[in-house]
């Protein structure tokens, strides 16, 4: 079960995961050819098989063939135990077991019958390919929208592969393979590795799938994602270099590493400039980082609305201010504009689409609701990741970004955006509401640097109940004391 790129993580190989592969008893009693396109059946009396006198019309009949076999994703299990197929799960905190979907499957029975495939939405893949003796399973956290790579310890040779689990070696029956991921808060486990790249991927996922259906642009494709322990204060970044042409990996070093390049690894990530920054964080809970995916993701959107010279502001603003900075900022490379509207962004349709994913699932008190997040004022915690109980005031991020400006600018108070137990704010005079999530994020184009702008361009959209005097009380309840 163990391999070279595992031991990258694991010096020690006892601490590798010996289990997160297996192998299920085959649901069909014979390898045979002519069920290669038929799912497997659970037998009756007599069994389905050669020398039944309906072999082999009764593998199609419902009646005599018996129920369909699925396996652990809710997918038929072929009934040529010779097919590679199976199933691949990650856990999730908050919902339980979870199909990986859109991730690459790697199968091997000798060194020239290696066979590719990816799993579909439930997690399932197939290779339709007969296999004998022993068989060979890699996973890898890759597909045409996002490769994950890891930057751990300051490794540089884990950095030029897209994170990668030898799964293990198998025998028949071949057709119904079981791989889990499950959470391992041991930062030097494999498996904690794996766990985070699977949910990452997801997420990944899900926030194109949510943003399809709202009619946003879609993230670039073909992005890289780093998973790193590496020195930085913040769960996630947006640098879009990957995407950005000569990316300046500046960045990087001034921002991401802190100065820091031990052994010139920024050579090495170089190569692969990252779009998606994300902190490895084997104990943090699924939804928490599903949240910053989603958080992330959202300005990778909003990078393909700008051009790359709008974007550079933002990593500009980062390096000189460590981050978003607070009032008063470094005299230069300041954008405080830009970053208070991209963040105010990010800052919505992260909690928005987490909420849309684990609604009531999520993590914490009930103060910690995600739209809670949005519409709460005095008396929550100014850091959903704390469980500490704060006098604060939740309007603002680092004093000067709007957490709940979106949200109240759709949202109408009685029927809070469809995610009963949020309020509003204590110090939001709210009278707006009617604005779409399509509606908003149109005009974050190349020409809009201020959310002062942003209210400019809502101003015809009003309802017609509602007066621009309203919409300045908003977005004046969200402007920096």
């Amino acid at each position: 079960m163990t391999a070279a790129w595992n031991n990258l993580y694991d010096p020690d190989v006892s601490i590798l995961p010996t289990t997160h592969l297996y192998v299920k008893l085959p649901c069909c009693l014979t390898d045979n050819t002519g069920c290669d396109d038929v799912p497997c059946r659970d037998f009756g009396d007599p069994p389905c098989v050669p020398g039944n006198p309906d072999w082999p019309d009764c593998l199609k009949d419902d009646t005599g063939g018996g129920a369909i076999v699925l396996n652990d994703c809710g997918c038929a299990v072929p009934a040529n135990i010779r097919n590679p197929a199976g199933c691949i799960q990650v856990e999730d905190t908050q919902l339980g077991m979870m199909g990986v979907k859109s991730v690459k499957v790697i199968t091997m029975n000798g060194l020239f019958s290696i066979h590719r495939t990816f799993t579909d939405e439930n997690g399932c893949f197939k290779i339709d390919k007969n296999y004998s003796g022993k068989g060979w399973v890699w996973v890898r956290f890759t597909n045409e929208f996002a490769t994950i790579r890891p930057l751990l310890n300051w490794s540089k040779i884990k950095y030029l592969f897209p994170v990668t689990d030898y799964a293990g070696s198998l025998t028949l029956p071949f057709n119904n393979i079981h791989i889990v991921y499950k959470q391992n808060a041991n930062p030097l486990s494999s498996m904690s590795v794996f766990w985070n790249a699977a949910t990452v991927h997801n997420a990944i996922l899900d926030y194109r799938e949510f943003a399809e259906t709202d009619g946003l642009t879609l993230p670039p494709a073909n992005m890289t994602v780093v998973l790193s322990d590496a020195a930085f204060g913040a769960s996630g970044a947006a640098p879009m270099l990957g995407s950005t042409a000569g990316g300046d990996p500046n960045y990087i070093l001034s921002y991401l590493f802190n100065g820091y390049n031990p052994d010139n690894i920024l050579s090495v990530v170089s190569l692969y400039l990252p779009d998606l920054w994300l902190t490895y964080t084997p104990d943090r809970p699924s939804d928490r980082i599903s949240e910053t995916v989603y958080h992330e993701s959202g300005h990778a959107s909003h990078f393909r609305q700008v051009n790359s010279s709008w974007w550079s502001d933002i990593r500009t603003h980062a390096i000189f201010n460590l981050g978003y900075g607070t009032i008063p900022f470094n005299s230069i490379g300041s954008f405080p504009d830009k970053i208070a509207l991209a963040e105010a962004w990010g800052f919505f349709i992260g909690p928005v689409y987490a909420d849309r994913k684990y609604g009531l699932n999520f993590t914490g008190p009930t103060r910690f609701k995600y739209l809670n997040i949005l519409e709460g004022g005095k008396g929550l915690d100014c850091n959903p990741d704390l469980a500490v109980f704060e006098e604060c005031d939740f309007r603002f991020v680092n004093g000067f970004i709007p957490r709940g400006l979106i949200l109240d600018l759709i949202d109408d108070n009685n029927n809070d955006y469809s995610s009963p137990g949020a309020f509003e704010d204590l110090n939001v005079t709210d009278d707006v509401s009617g604005f779409t999530i399509p509606g908003i994020f149109q005009h974050y184009h190349s020409a809009l640097g201020s959310l002062l702008q942003l209210k400019a361009l809502l101003e015809p959209d009003l309802q017609t109940s509602q007066t621009i005097i309203d919409l300045d009380n908003l977005f004046e309840n969200y402007e920096p004391l």
